[in-house]
């Protein structure tokens, strides 16, 4: 019998609301980084690999709990 413990990877992939900075603060980045938009639900998610391509001085990230 195997008694080593090995973990599979998990399959979950965090996801974050972008809320814009400064004189955007208040709104969320829609999906791609489109706009922005005062209503949670039609905000764009965000994984951390998604984010490297854009600029994100002075934004706040929102985990997405839903």
């Amino acid at each position: 019998m195997n008694t080593t413990n090995k973990q599979k990877p998990s399959l979950f992939v965090p996801l974050y609301y972008i809320e814009g900075a400064h004189e955007r603060e208040g709104t969320f980045w829609l999906p791609a980084g489109y706009g922005y938009t005062k209503n949670k639900q039609q905000a764009g998610r965000f994984s951390l690999d998604d984010m490297k391509e854009h600029n994100l001085d002075g934004c706040k990230l929102w985990r997405v709990e839903d």
